[in-house]
């Protein structure tokens, strides 16, 4: 038995035949209950909220992670573009530093040649000291500026990953927006209108899951 049917029935006439102190009993009448296997839900919202899009009726058919119901979410979608457009701007800075760290490395590559190339014409004595020495403050120079700007592009690496990390929680925050269908199942009813204000506490849409349906009967505990 499907939980598409209605979840809950009028109450039924159930028959079994039971044993009771050697007397048999042919049938007994009792009241049941039809209802889904798994239990009824009563969904609620994650946050306070103003009720923005119902996007289901009642009686409907959905299926798991289906959007049901959307809160008013303009501030927390403003906070994800602000939070992009920083995280795009920090790509850019990110590219910028890289370069300089390049021109740096490049620099400094070309000026250890040109020592090294002045350090064997000095052995040969084709050249002089001062002329070595020169060029070898030139290159610790380049040395510390090519230092400072890997510094700097890791900064801005870091940067770029702070932004990363709050776009993480702000989209968390902005999943709270959203009640969704925990599994496949019915929209049994709705206790809430768009424009409505509502909270952690209050259950807004009944759910029953899709799945079988059982009796719940009450007999006479003398058939017990």
């Amino acid at each position: 038995c499907n939980a598409n049917e209605e979840a809950n029935q009028d109450t039924e006439t159930k028959i079994v035949s039971v044993s009771n102190q050697n007397k048999k009993v042919d049938r007994v009448i009792g009241q049941a209950r039809i209802e889904p296997e798994q239990k009824l839900a009563a969904l609620t919202a994650s946050v306070n909220g103003i009720v923005k899009t119902i996007h289901i009726a009642e009686n409907d058919i959905v299926k798991k992670e289906t959007i049901l119901l959307t809160l008013v979410h303009e501030i927390e979608t403003a906070k994800i573009e602000q939070n992009r457009a920083k995280a795009i701007t920090a790509q850019a800075n990110i590219k910028a530093k890289r370069a300089e760290a390049d021109e740096w490395q490049v620099q400094l590559s070309n000026k250890e040649k040109e020592l090294n190339r002045l350090i064997s014409l000095f052995k040969s004595g084709s050249e002089t000291q001062q002329k070595v020495d020169n060029i070898e403050t030139e290159v610790n120079v380049l040395k510390v500026q090519h230092q400072k700007a890997l510094a700097n592009l890791e900064i801005a690496e870091s940067e770029l990953n702070e932004w990363n990390k709050e776009y993480l929680v702000l989209k968390g925050e902005l999943n709270q927006r959203f009640i969704k269908a925990p599994v496949d199942g019915k929209i049994l009813t709705i206790s809430t209108a768009e424009g409505n204000a509502i909270s952690t506490t209050n259950s807004v849409i009944d759910f029953a899951p899709t799945g079988n349906l059982i009796a719940k009967v009450e007999i006479d505990e003398l058939y017990a």
